[in-house]
């Protein structure tokens, strides 16, 4: 059974990820790996995931809107999943292009560049633009204030229903969430120590 002080919402959680994506942007930037869109793309997820996270813990609220708030955190959880697959990671992104001794690592980013990624990863924040906005349509159809945020959401027209939703439950994503957030900031699973 989780204790109460391991509690953590979708704002904290995405708050501390939203960080840890920045950090693996920034080593990107300083390690000359000119990949701007792709870099783009880290600094709109790190810009709006604290923001999208208010839309879920609204979305869980009202039993009306749980859906939809659960397919949101399904695509960031999608969007973790890909960044921890590609080894998107702090230890990765941190990597000295020009060291061979790291570039040769098992924690390395592919040092030559092709298109792929970054599409794939445009498509995946599609998909949360497309999701969040459907969450902050659904909450104004049904009355509910929706949280302050720093982004400016989709004007969508709502759906008449949501598809079945996924089969993960809400604190189930979360927990995979924090999995992947440990491997994307370099730390052990189940531990706080710093992979090497």
């Amino acid at each position: 059974m989780t204790e109460p002080s391991e509690v953590i919402t979708a704002v904290e959680f995405l708050a501390k990820t939203a960080g840890i994506i920045d950090t693996i942007r920034t080593n990107l930037l300083h390690n000359r790996l000119d990949r701007k869109e792709f870099q783009r793309l880290l600094s709109e997820y790190s810009n709006r995931a604290e923001s999208d996270g208010k839309l879920m813990n609204a979305a869980r609220q009202e039993p009306h809107c749980a859906n939809r708030g659960l397919f949101l955190a399904y695509n960031h959880m999608e969007c973790l999943s890909w960044l921890d697959k590609h080894n998107y990671t702090i230890p990765s992104s941190s990597v000295k292009w020009y060291s061979w001794k790291q570039i040769l690592g098992k924690n390395r980013i592919p040092i030559f560049w092709s298109s792929s990624p970054t599409v794939e990863l445009q498509a995946l924040m599609k998909n949360i633009e497309r999701t969040a906005a459907l969450v902050c349509a659904d909450l104004k159809a049904h009355n509910i204030s929706i949280p302050e945020t720093s982004v400016k959401y989709l004007d969508v027209p709502i759906g008449e229903h949501v598809a079945t939703p996924p089969t993960e439950a809400y604190e189930d994503l979360l927990a995979r969430g924090i999995a992947a957030q440990k491997r994307l900031a370099g730390t052990k699973v189940g531990t706080g120590m710093t992979e090497k």
